[in-house]
């Protein structure tokens, strides 16, 4: 009785197109989703600083911008696929990074905090990390 009644509510449906009805409500509202995501991206975390300082110095990277990140979100986060996209400013010529796009790589201290060698890094609550970007000397 129970599978008959199942049987005759879905021709119902499909009779009075109810299941087209249902893909089309289905298609636009992710149709509204992804314009959302494309045209309003989210562009700031609430609580996490950034500070920056110019440096000069003896080091690998004579000139750069010494960038600080804390993360004051309530939440751990992770940063990766991080890059700097140079505009009016040039890139040190020892910079990694892609130089038709202008995209340069933003390293991450490894767990010796030695060298910057990750491209992703676990930002705890209440934690900070440092890192440089290098600027053309001249």
């Amino acid at each position: 009785m129970e599978l008959d009644l199942l049987s005759d509510y879905l021709l119902w449906a499909n009779l009075h197109g109810l299941w087209q009805f249902m893909q089309a409500c289905i298609l636009l509202v992710s149709f509204l989703i992804g314009m959302k995501l494309i045209y309003f991206p989210a562009r700031r975390v609430k609580n996490l600083n950034f500070f920056t300082q110019i440096k000069r110095d003896d080091s690998q990277f004579p000139l750069r911008i010494q960038l600080e990140i804390r993360n004051f979100t309530g939440r751990t986060i992770v940063l990766s696929s991080p890059y700097f996209k140079y505009s009016k400013i040039r890139p040190d010529p020892h910079a990694h990074g892609d130089t038709p796009s202008g995209e340069y790589e933003v390293r991450f201290p490894d767990p010796s905090y030695q060298e910057l060698r990750e491209v992703e890094y676990m930002l705890r609550n209440k934690e900070m990390v440092s890192t440089v970007i290098p600027l053309d000397p001249q």
